[in-house]
């Protein structure tokens, strides 16, 4: 498996030092491993994804915009998301920080020393996941840039499975759920297949 040179660019990786490898599945997303070494001689692993289309790049807009927002209030909820684009080929590519899943790694990290690192890495690791959307959900939205008070919606477009959903600031909540989508969205047009999605709008994160 060879690394897209626009990959290699965008993350400013060596390639001399960098591989990937197959890692995980997905229904509709190529999965991969990153390993790279860096100038200090430590490896770094990190998670890719990609798609063919422009709506697996609209789709990598919205999911990378959405993590980091989770990520910069509790980053030990979800992995940042350091890069997403187009391949030299045309496919759509999202990278993250690596999260090891495996059931050695979870065992690991339960151990007193492990923890402890965790803790000073991320100041909320040590919070049980309710606490953690609690502080997710609790924390206030920026005010968005060009307005002078807070807004309800998100800066890009996010999808609901594959449909695309319009996030533009409102002023309250209550206008943001209530407008409808514009003519041209596919729950307008009714021409959308397999729709994975009741609801015509979502809010601050990608909802798949």
């Amino acid at each position: 498996m060879k690394l897209d040179p626009s990959i290699l660019r965008t993350l400013s990786l060596d390639p001399a030092t960098t591989t990937v490898s197959t890692h995980g599945s997905s229904g509709f997303n190529s999965t991969a491993k990153i390993t790279t070494t860096l100038p200090n001689k430590t490896q770094k692993h990190l998670f890719m994804k990609s798609a063919p289309g422009t709506a697996a790049a609209e789709m990598f807009r919205g999911e990378h915009a959405s993590l980091n927002a989770i990520h910069n209030v509790v980053p030990s909820l979800c992995p940042a998301s350091l890069a997403t684009g187009v391949t030299e080929d045309g496919n759509a590519f999202l990278v993250t920080d690596f999260l090891d899943m495996s059931s050695k790694s979870r065992s690991s990290s339960s151990s007193t020393s492990s923890a402890a690192g965790e803790s000073q890495k991320h100041p909320h690791s040590g919070m049980s996941l309710a606490a953690k959307l609690a502080t997710l959900h609790t924390t206030p939205a920026p005010t968005p840039p060009g307005y002078q008070t807070p807004h309800f919606g998100f800066p890009v477009t996010t999808c609901c499975g594959s449909t695309p959903q319009p996030n533009t600031y409102t002023p309250s909540w209550a206008a943001f759920y209530s407008e409808p989508p514009p003519a041209s969205h596919p729950l307008q047009m009714r021409a959308q297949p397999r729709r994975r999605c009741r609801f015509p709008r979502v809010g601050h994160a990608d909802r798949r």
